[in-house]
């Protein structure tokens, strides 16, 4: 008999024990072979703890402020008290029937439009607390090669995973997969059947699934029979249990065929596999993009005819003929995640080397086609920012700020390449356009090096770029061709790691380390200062622009914790400390001066409290060295 598990559900940490509870004893299910079932999930989901973190994860989300059609926003929500809150969502799941949802449509790379479907904030809350109580027993099942909208994955181990095949098979061919309309074509009789396959025994979450699945769109039609909406927060993890099945059933023809020798290593299996009559087929799929990496041109056929029919005939999808196609790469590049990939052969050109496996070496580059489409984005946003510039220093600031971001993340993103040549060709023209804009206004041409907004990431780039002066030293526009490579992403996926245990999280702390500083950071640290110094109601003139800024690294350095109680920090209880507030004013603001503090400590620090009854010695020793800067300097 299959022993049943016991939830008790007080406070947001055992919330998470719960959560590791449902993946390892998913795990362990999957391991001994016995059926995966899992009931009375609903009252996980509606319990508290839960509800409380799929608000604090949704109000951390930037699209928590996009109304659905009720026009609400997350900030009607947080207004009510925590009982009414909850006592909301706890009578709307009773009596459930999911809201109209609101379309919207952005533009594609290829000059298409892709629909979104936004629901009302209600259901994205709903939706957040169910997913957050299914994720854990489903990733505790995902074929471990797929990649997208899963934790603690990325596309780059997607593209990784690319390269170490081609690299140790030695196989040049590649199936690109497309899925014609794969969201659009989900059969909601074929999803619920594959859920409760993987032990999703909970009718009630089931029929609530299948309400939202059923959600009517906004002046088209009042009940969706077919598909899962793009932007719903559950349509991710759900088009990931239905590929699922896609995943398993291709790992099984090869990868993960059963054999009857048990073998004492998977790759004793595959050496044995390879000298059989099967056809070599390695699966790598992020959402609906797929690659498979086979031996030969002939397979490659095999495998892209058995493919489209077993998704004809047990998932109801259909590849499409012109974007499903087949490469080999030591000629011509696959596209995958916004990359072009390629195999090139190393050494000097002609000179043939023994070894056919390491005779070629992996060339990635930026996708011509996505820079062109957003460096067309870049410059719209300049042109938008042209027309907002005006003689208030601290604001152009800003809006160069709220433009680089948008620059860093394209940046950071196609760190990957090996080769970035092309972001340089096209950048050329973002700094042609900037130069227009910014020389009009007061712009000059100053070495990246010497901004402080980019030289802390870029101590050793002297090329010029157009900055404006400012009270703290130059703030410079950054550039597209400051992309390089970035070793670091070079890793293939840790299989241990996941947010469902106490040795993942480990891992993926390990691997992490300290994290470079990303949209989400700048916002916490800076925009909601920036508005106070707008409406001066921070009138000390050490709350300048390089405070504004230096708050973000800060808050980096010490990863995004008390300094003194070790407790997490966001917008709602982060204070950056000057320790020497005393200091003069060009030195006051510097990186080593900033300490972040919970907004209560700060206040400690500032007035002699007693504070022995809420933290231990260690921390009021820290305390006290706080204070005592403040009283010597």
């Amino acid at each position: 008999m299959v022993r049943k598990l016991e939830y008790t559900l007080e406070s947001e940490s055992e919330l998470r024990g719960t959560l590791d509870k449902l993946y390892s004893r998913t795990r362990e299910l999957m391991e001994n072979n016995i059926k995966v079932k899992h009931t009375s999930l609903l009252e996980i989901m509606m319990s508290k703890p839960n509800i409380v973190t799929a608000i604090h994860s949704l109000k951390s989300n930037r699209g928590s402020m996009t109304p659905g059609v009720d026009g609400k926003t997350i900030r009607d929500y947080l207004k009510l008290s925590e009982e009414k809150l909850i006592e909301l969502i706890h009578n709307r799941i009773k009596n459930f029937k999911a809201h109209i949802i609101k379309r919207v449509f952005i533009p594609k790379a290829n000059g298409g439009q892709r629909p979104l479907g936004i629901p009302t904030l209600e259901d994205r809350i709903i939706q957040q607390m169910m997913k957050q109580v299914l994720e854990p027993i489903l990733e505790a099942q995902f074929f471990k090669y797929s990649f997208g909208f899963r934790p603690e994955r990325t596309t780059y181990h997607a593209l990784e995973r690319i390269k170490v095949l081609v690299h140790r098979t030695g196989y040049h061919w590649i199936v690109e997969g497309d899925i014609r309309q794969f969201f659009d074509k989900v059969n909601h009789r074929i999803l619920i059947k594959k859920l409760w396959n993987m032990g999703i025994r909970d009718r009630r979450i089931l029929c609530l699934i299948t309400e939202f699945l059923k959600a009517g769109i906004f002046k088209n039609i009042v009940r969706n029979d077919i598909g899962t909406p793009q932007g719903g927060i559950l349509s991710p993890l759900l088009a990931n249990v239905y590929l699922h099945y896609f995943d398993k059933w291709v790992a099984k023809q090869f990868e993960e065929f059963t054999t009857k020798h048990k073998y004492s290593k998977h790759d004793h299996k595959l050496r044995a596999l390879k000298s059989s009559k099967l056809k070599p087929g390695y699966l790598i799929r992020y959402a609906d993009d797929w690659v498979l990496v086979t031996n030969n041109k002939s397979n490659a056929h095999k495998w892209k005819t058995v493919i489209k029919n077993f998704l004809q005939k047990e998932l109801k999808l259909e590849l499409s003929e012109e974007k499903t196609k087949i490469t080999n790469i030591r000629t011509s590049p696959i596209e995958f995640l916004g990359f072009k990939y390629k195999v090139v052969l190393k050494g000097i050109k002609g000179k043939r080397k023994k070894d056919k496996k390491t005779r070629y070496i992996s060339h990635v580059t930026p996708s011509d086609k996505k820079i062109k489409s957003k460096v067309k984005e870049l410059r719209a946003e300049l042109t938008s920012l042209s027309k907002k510039l005006n003689h208030d220093k601290l604001s152009n600031a800003q809006l160069i700020l709220a433009y680089n971001s948008k620059v860093r993340g394209l940046v950071n993103y196609y760190s990957y390449a090996t080769d970035t040549s092309i972001m340089d060709k096209e950048g050329y023209k973002l700094r042609i356009k900037t130069y227009n804009i910014l020389a009009k206004r007061g712009g000059v041409l100053q070495s990246t090096n010497k901004c402080v907004n980019l030289a802390v990431k870029y101590p050793e780039r002297t090329q010029k770029t157009l900055a404006i002066e400012t009270e703290v030293g130059f703030v410079g526009i950054m550039l597209l061709n400051l992309a390089k490579m970035n070793e670091n992403l070079f890793k293939q996926k840790v299989q241990d790691e996941t947010p469902y245990s106490p040795s993942g999280r480990a891992l993926i702390e390990k691997r992490k380390g300290t994290r470079e500083i990303g949209i989400r950071h700048d916002e916490i640290t800076s925009l909601s200062l920036l508005e106070k110094i707008r409406k001066e109601l921070v009138t000390s003139p050490r709350y300048n622009f390089e405070y504004f800024m230096n708050r973000a690294y800060a808050f980096n350095r010490d990863k995004g914790k008390c300094r003194i109680t070790g407790v997490p920090l966001g917008k709602h209880n982060l204070h950056v400390h000057h320790i020497d507030p005393k200091l003069p004013l060009e030195e006051v603001n510097k990186l080593p001066n900033l300490a972040c503090v919970h907004k209560e400590i700060h206040k400690a620090i500032h007035n002699v409290v007693d504070m022995s009854s809420i933290l231990n010695n260690k921390e009021l020793k820290k305390l006290e060295r706080f204070r005592k800067k403040i009283r010597t300097s």
